[in-house]
């Protein structure tokens, strides 16, 4: 592939941004993006003005950064391919993903998925800040960087990640490509946390059974459960014991030891 087709291939395929379909998909659903917010696991956004934003009684605020965000997504992420050495054409953008199991509740839309490898790319655009939410670099904490990055992204990767795997079968693995400042990108390799990721989902449905279910009571949510703006550092996802007990397995479990190989990490 030439070097002109190949960066035709890359804009084509990782075109940013949401097809009006797919923000119609959205509405009354939990996202990857959504899921912290509700959960009160998120320090930019309550769990109330989330549900507001859904219900249509409040607007989403963009600000430069989300608004930068949307121009440069495409070149995030075509730098981290070029950095993982993956070429453009091995990856695309997948359209809305409903949970076969749950469809009236969870839809997601992945930034990027890359199918003969089993990986998936959440990518962020951060100020040079935000370097002072993560707690390391990549590597700092041993081959996985689950617990480095801000919980609030955990989640988002975390719900991709399953409900990829329950469409597609097999694990998977995620990575983080966060950008910061503009000139330092940095890849968070994540991993299947099974455990974290029940209470996900089951937090979730209890959550969309009261506030969003369009046949429920579609309850406003207060934010007693709200993390606020100075985010704690541990997960705050806690179910009873009877709810733990209630909550569905994540599909598949231990039904496939699968680890996705990683031959372009092999040189």
């Amino acid at each position: 592939m030439t070097e002109t087709t190949r960066d035709d291939a890359a804009r084509k395929t990782l075109q940013p941004g949401l097809t009006d379909e797919e923000k119609a998909n959205r509405v009354d659903r939990i996202t990857g993006s959504t899921a912290a917010a509700y959960l009160g696991e998120s320090p930019y956004m309550s769990p109330l003005e989330a549900w507001e934003i859904n219900a249509g009684e409040a607007e989403f605020r963009e600000t430069e950064l989300t608004r930068a965000g949307n121009y440069m997504e495409a070149g995030i992420a075509e730098w981290a391919l070029d950095t993982l050495g993956i070429d453009p054409s091995r990856a695309h953008k997948p359209s809305s993903m409903f949970h076969p199991e749950y469809p009236d509740v969870f839809v997601v839309h992945p930034d990027l998925l890359i199918p003969d490898e089993r990986v998936g790319i959440q990518i962020k655009n951060h100020g040079a800040h935000m370097t002072k939410t993560y707690k390391g670099a990549p590597g700092d904490a041993g081959d996985w960087d689950n617990e480095l990055v801000p919980l609030m992204y955990r989640i988002q990767c975390l719900l991709e990640m399953e409900i990829t795997r329950a469409i597609h079968g097999y694990n998977w693995l995620w990575i983080l490509a966060a950008c910061f400042g503009g000139n330092n990108l940095r890849l968070y390799w994540i991993k299947r946390d099974p455990k974290l990721t029940r209470a996900i989902i089951a937090a979730s449905r209890a959550f969309w059974k009261k506030h969003l279910d369009p046949n429920g009571p579609r309850e406003r949510p207060d934010n007693s459960t709200w993390v606020g703006p100075k985010k704690k550092s541990v997960p705050r996802i806690k179910l009873t014991p009877e709810e733990l007990a209630a909550a569905p397995i994540p599909f598949g479990e231990g039904a496939d030891p699968f680890e996705p190989k990683i031959p372009f990490l092999e040189d």
